[in-house]
């Protein structure tokens, strides 16, 4: 006779009543099985991004390449914003993490508009730090109002084609998701 496995249980909230560990309280795994039972497979954003930690703000390193628009839309549904950087010493972290990946360009969350050398982040706020590559030095041409931070150039900036896909950055306050994820937490002044 046939014994079903150990832990079986005939009904209709489990999605494989053949995989044990295949429920609706599994923890989903970073593959193409729908572990969770949510529909998706690995539909959790640490799948597809690395989350760090840095000052007071959390961020994911995503490598899934998309277009900016796209890039920008996967960060919101992550809990995030795409990434604004405020000062030199963010921009030298953020530098230095993107030179863990293979990906050599990351998109981050500022704008311009044809003809324009004015550049915002996403939020309409004017972008006030800059680490513009020398090749920048021009208006934007039309289609290529997207920031990019390069990893192939020291992490200085460019403008890409919004349509290209790139892996992206990922910002929100520490506050909002829990706080330490293990990055490096600048914060910290060493007294107990």
């Amino acid at each position: 006779t046939c014994e079903p496995k150990e832990n079986y249980v005939d009904n209709a909230d489990d999605c494989n009543d053949r995989e044990f560990e295949i429920n609706p309280g599994a923890e989903e795994q970073c593959d193409d099985i729908d572990h969770d039972c949510s529909g998706e497979p690995a539909d959790t954003p640490a799948c597809d991004c690395v989350e760090e930690t840095y000052g007071d703000s959390d961020y994911l390193f995503c490598v899934q390449r998309r277009p900016w628009g796209k890039a920008s839309r996967a960060c919101a549904e992550y809990g995030y914003d795409i990434v604004s950087i405020s000062d030199a010493d963010e921009d030298a972290w953020i530098a230095e993490t993107v030179d863990t990946f293979e990906d050599q360009a990351w998109w981050m969350g500022m704008t311009a508009r044809p003809g324009s050398a004015e550049w915002n982040w996403f939020d309409g706020e004017a972008v006030s730090y800059t680490n513009w590559s020398e090749s920048m030095t021009r208006p934007v041409v039309r289609g290529e109002g997207c920031g990019l931070m390069n990893e192939d150039d020291d992490g200085m900036w460019s403008n890409g084609s919004c349509l290209e896909d790139y892996a992206f950055v990922c910002e929100a306050p520490s506050d909002d998701f829990g706080g330490d994820t293990g990055g490096d937490d600048s914060t910290d002044d060493g007294d107990d």
